[in-house]
């Protein structure tokens, strides 16, 4: 897995690509870095065949895997080590660490029980997958992460709320209402939080934006459960 030449060894894919190795950035190629990210996406060995042609899919089938030879040759003379496998398949190093391996392994603790739970931290689900790429092989997988960290932020928030962590509940929530506005669990979560804090009217308030937001956006009204939710909020 050459181990001696990735150690200390990292890759962010969340929010931007960077890498980095012995704590130094290290400048890889366009084609490198869409490779780097491919094998890093789908977290297993891909095919070749199936690697260029995604990378690469406005090309013959010949060029495709001509440029992927290219784009591995020069990926392996700035940073020897990241890619490996054979003729048939490449694969990430075993000690190159991915941002996104250890947001989904975090996220399904998080969701399996409530394992995990006491190390989750709110910043490793803060952003999206690459957001500033538009490559059409991202989209199935931004999408699925998004969904994902959305619901382990709704966990962290639940969590924090049973542990009595108002302020870290608060952050979770927020986060998620950053990312996607019109989210009714996410609104209920941070009224929940004003409401465990005492502030029965911030809660009434809070849902009530939301109601606005939601009659402005989308012409629709929250739902039966928030509307229950703000009447035994008023009612005490």
């Amino acid at each position: 897995m050459h181990g001696k030449d990735m150690d200390g060894a990292g890759l962010r894919v969340l929010g931007t690509f960077d890498l980095w190795q012995s704590g130094r950035h290290s400048p890889v190629t366009p084609s490198g870095q869409r490779l780097l990210a491919f094998v890093a996406v789908e977290g297993r060995p891909v095919s070749r065949g199936q690697l260029a042609g995604s990378l690469w899919p406005d090309v013959r089938e010949s060029e495709a895997l001509a440029r992927l030879r290219t784009a591995l040759w020069r990926l392996n003379r700035s940073a020897p080590g990241l890619v490996h496998g054979d003729m048939h398949r490449l694969e990430l190093s075993g000690a190159l660490v991915v941002d996104l391996h250890r947001a989904r392994q975090a996220a399904a603790e998080l969701l399996s029980e409530g394992r995990g739970r006491e190390t989750a931290d709110v910043e490793l689900f803060g952003t999206d997958l690459l957001p500033d790429w538009d490559d059409e092989w991202l989209s199935h997988h931004r999408f699925s992460f998004q969904l994902l960290r959305l619901r382990a932020l709704e966990a962290i928030a639940r969590d924090c709320l049973d542990k009595g962590d108002p302020h870290g509940a608060e952050r979770a929530a927020l986060a998620v209402i950053r990312s996607e506005p019109l989210r009714e669990t996410a609104h209920v979560l941070l009224a929940d939080v004003y409401v465990a804090e005492g502030n029965r009217g911030q809660a009434v308030r809070q849902l009530a934006d939301y109601q606005r937001l939601l009659e402005t956006e989308l012409g629709a009204f929250p739902s039966e459960r928030v509307r229950d939710f703000v009447a035994a909020i008023r009612a005490g």
